[in-house]
């Protein structure tokens, strides 16, 4: 089942997204946020930006986001970005396809929300194909602007309307 996270999520939340720090590329963080870190993240993602978890059996298989894009104050974009990390364990069983459909729900309600952005690491097939499956088009990419694990990686941009 998708729905908000609470605050009794943030450990599970947080053990996924470390996960990835630690062994991943979807992230290009290096270390892994502590629990005062991810509270503070938590609290970030409240309002117009909520966190959302996958739940089944009652542990936490994924979560995504949308999250403001660019500077504070620039105020204009009317987008959001899209993040979503799934469970190594739980990968390829519809967690990440779940929480995409309920970012897309959830968007359509926010206020100037008109276009959602995913930057997704150079490579990765999985998500490629998740945002190509729920209507994103590729816009471009970057290379070469990371270094994790001693190899460079890049970024490729995909867009979709919220409507």
């Amino acid at each position: 089942m998708t729905r908000k996270a609470k605050i009794e999520d943030i450990a599970q939340v947080l053990a996924i997204y470390n996960a990835n720090i630690d062994a991943g590329t979807a992230s290009f963080e290096e270390e892994p946020f502590t629990y005062e870190e991810g509270m503070e993240w938590f609290l970030e993602h409240q309002g117009n930006y909520p966190l959302w978890v996958f739940e089944s059996e009652g542990n936490i298989r994924g979560f995504a986001t949308l999250s403001r894009y660019g500077h504070r104050r620039e105020t204009a974009y009317r987008c959001a970005e899209v993040s979503i990390y799934v469970d190594q364990q739980a990968q390829g069983q519809g967690v990440g396809s779940r929480l995409m459909d309920t970012l897309i729900e959830e968007a359509k309600a926010l206020p100037k929300i008109d276009q959602l952005i995913s930057l997704i690491t150079k490579g990765n097939q999985g998500s490629i194909a998740l945002h190509e499956k729920k209507g994103f088009r590729y816009m471009g990419e970057l290379t070469n602007v990371a270094q994790k694990y001693g190899h460079r990686l890049g970024l490729v941009f995909y867009q979709r309307n919220v409507e």
